[in-house]
């Protein structure tokens, strides 16, 4: 899966307009955090856009917590580059049940 995304050359546009293709195309492929890590680095080789690429940082944040549990999303996403805004926007998510 991870291929793929380097192989599509996930378009910043595209990625946008379709609401976090990495969301719709990784969310039954993450088992572990170390492809969660993998996801999230394609996702920026594929993007020259690194606010989309810390959006997409916090969908896979936000998808760990889904599989792991939601208390670390946000430290999470924080950890891994995102910016404080996408971070805390993968918590709101979250506690609002519609991540």
């Amino acid at each position: 899966a991870v291929k793929w995304l380097i192989d599509a050359k996930v378009d910043p546009s595209a990625t946008n307009d379709e609401d976090d293709t990495c969301f719709h195309v990784m969310q039954d492929h993450i088992a572990s955090e170390d492809i969660a890590i993998a996801v999230l680095e394609a996702c920026r080789a594929a993007d020259a856009n690194m606010s989309q690429a810390n959006c997409e940082g916090a969908t896979v944040a936000m998808l760990l917590a889904e599989r792991f549990g939601m208390g670390k999303a946000v430290e999470w996403a924080l950890a891994h580059g995102c910016t404080r805004g996408d971070a805390d926007n993968s918590g709101r998510r979250l506690d609002s049940g519609k991540g």
